[in-house]
């Protein structure tokens, strides 16, 4: 059977049951992603889905399946518990997991998992358990903690993503992460709750996820001359950490994505602001630096994000858009985390008014 291209609905047998999951395999997909939700429909939700539409386009496959089947999600409607039995989750995992390794449509690719809530902790279980299948871990609000002893087994790399907002699974996540022997980074994304429903959040999360799926699950590929002249283009760290203290201060013009084209500065504005301040003053308006140019040079600074005053919210999702055109994902990652900063603070300010 050929599944490659549209998704797909998928029974895939897991010890004594047969679980229901929507398979998407792009063409020339370059490893999967393996969805696990600790409760409700990890394949109808949309949180997860969102993820997903974005891993397909960066040519990961993905799978999002119910870990329980319609009769014991009723059961756990009413008490709660299933969701967590992460033991019962995790063999669950770890069969679909070995399901994937059989099938011959997906069984070259290397697995990762995205685990959201109790699922995380069932993930980091599941991947302690299958080390020679599992190549990374992505938990977005989870629960690690509840792998317990598992943790100090998981090798795979594990990124853990939690709100800002959500303070008690911050602490848990921690608490987590110092028992991982693994590769391992812990991201707070600001102003976002437990389910990250707060403008731009969820799109960080995407953005987080599949830059560490990429990393540690695509294969690697011969770079083509304008592959290679964009990795001569990173981020500006200085920028970076400029643009987060100018939004904290409240110094952004929170506007639209078209009007960017308004807002940047031109070239004279440009030069005269060199002119005034100096090469290493102008670059901290700029979120990329391409090492192919010379530092006292413009072409050495690339993705303006203000207008030498103010951030701009046009400027940054002008820069997170292109940068994730030209696969600059540190600058788009870094872009959107702005993003959210900026919409973050906004909404706190219309609250405060």
């Amino acid at each position: 059977m050929r599944w490659e291209g549209e998704e797909h609905t998928v029974r895939v047998a897991a010890g004594p049951v047969c679980l229901d999951g929507n398979l998407s395999l792009p063409e020339g997909a370059r490893g999967i992603v393996l969805f696990a939700h600790g409760s409700g429909s990890s394949r109808l939700s949309p949180r997860n889905r969102q993820v997903a539409q974005l891993l397909n386009h960066a040519k990961l496959a993905t799978l999002l399946v119910d870990l329980l089947t319609p009769e014991e999600e009723v059961v756990d409607l009413q008490t709660a518990q299933l969701r967590f039995d992460i033991e019962l989750l995790a063999k669950r995992l770890v069969g679909v997991t070995d399901w994937l390794t059989q099938t011959p449509e997906t069984r070259q690719l290397r697995i990762g998992y995205f685990g959201a809530s109790t699922g995380a902790g069932a993930a980091l279980v599941a991947a302690a358990e299958r080390p020679e299948s599992v190549g990374a871990v992505v938990s977005r609000g989870g629960r690690p903690d509840l792998a317990g002893s598992a943790l100090t087994r998981v090798r795979a790399p594990t990124l853990l993503i939690v709100g800002g907002n959500d303070v008690q699974v911050i602490a848990l996540n921690r608490r987590a992460l110092a028992q991982l022997h693994c590769e391992k980074q812990l991201v707070i994304v600001p102003g976002a709750t437990h389910l990250f429903e707060e403008p731009g959040a969820l799109d960080q999360v995407a953005l987080l996820a599949r830059d560490w799926f990429e990393r540690h699950l695509a294969q690697e590929e011969v770079p083509t001359r304008e592959e290679e002249k964009s990795m001569a283009v990173k981020l500006n760290r200085r920028a970076y950490e400029y643009a987060k203290r100018l939004i904290s201060e409240g110094k952004f013009v929170f506007d639209e994505r078209d009007a960017w084209s308004e807002h940047r500065p031109s070239a004279q504005q440009e030069n005269e602001f060199i002119r005034q301040n100096g090469f290493a003053e102008y670059g901290k308006w700029y979120l990329g630096i391409n090492d192919e140019k010379g530092e006292q040079t413009k072409g050495h600074y690339e993705f303006p994000f203000g207008d030498f005053q103010n951030v701009h919210r046009c400027g940054v999702l002008s820069a997170e858009s292109r940068a994730g055109q030209y696969k600059h994902y540190d600058i788009e990652n870094a872009a959107a985390h702005l993003h959210g900063m900026i919409d973050a603070k906004q909404s706190d300010m219309a609250d405060v008014r």
